[in-house]
């Protein structure tokens, strides 16, 4: 798959915060850029450099959400590929949307989580769900399934119809790693959201997840409205 032009000028990119914050005793610098909504596959180097141009290379870690890279590098599916079943439909009724996301209510999302973990995983999970549903426990059915069902993004604007699987993590490793390579600057890749978060992977001689975790564990990115995907995060 080829990429896409991108317009990577200057004005497409506008610093939206940069603050110094105090947490836990450490005290970080955070900046968030606001970027132009983006359809992949594209050169995300291209972006940072456009986007983070005023603070490469002043000891900071450039993070960009998990949502974009993989956008960026071409790990979209398209919804239309996805041949949904009898099952896919009927499980699907029955999925509680996570916070703002849709989550495997949507049929072809459902139906890309079975063809990702198998059938055993899937109605192992279905029956943990239905089983702890009557006792108001929640959350069953990602545990069994894992991160391809709970970290699964797209089909809700602007991927209305899109999926976006999430990396393994010795993808995210090697993407990040190559990133770096080009940039000049450490990356990370991150998942954050009001519940929480992860950090995906780190290049070398950047910030320990823990660092970045800690400096963004208040979701400063936001959701998909603010279209705040990247930032640099600097220890002082």
């Amino acid at each position: 798959m080829s990429e896409q032009a991108v317009d990577h000028a200057p004005d497409q990119y506008q610093v939206i915060l940069d603050e110094s914050i105090t947490r836990e005793g450490h005290q970080y610098q955070r900046v968030l850029i606001r970027t132009p909504w983006f359809h992949g596959p594209f050169d995300l180097v291209e972006a940072f450099r456009a986007g983070l141009k005023d603070y490469l290379g002043k000891g900071g870690t450039v993070f960009v959400s998990e949502k974009i890279a993989i956008v960026a590098s071409g790990r979209t599916v398209s919804a239309s590929t996805i041949r949904v079943g009898r099952f896919a439909k009927f499980a699907s009724k029955y999925v509680r949307p996570i916070g703002v996301d849709l989550a495997q209510s949507i049929p072809e999302r459902m139906q890309f989580v079975i063809n990702r973990i198998g059938w055993p995983r899937t109605l192992l999970a279905c029956a943990a769900a239905a089983v702890t549903r009557p006792f108001k426990i929640r959350g069953a059915f990602f545990v069994i399934a894992g991160r391809e069902a709970r970290d699964l993004d797209g089909m809700h604007p602007p991927y209305l119809d899109t999926i976006l699987p999430p990396f393994k993590p010795r993808e995210a490793q090697k993407y990040v790693n190559d990133l770096a390579a080009r940039l000049g600057n450490p990356v990370a890749i991150v998942d954050i959201n009001d519940r929480g978060g992860h950090i995906r992977a780190v290049s070398p001689g950047g910030l320990p997840a823990a660092d970045l975790l800690r400096a963004l564990k208040d979701n400063p990115m936001g959701h998909r409205d603010q279209s705040t995907g990247m930032g640099m995060v600097r220890k002082l």
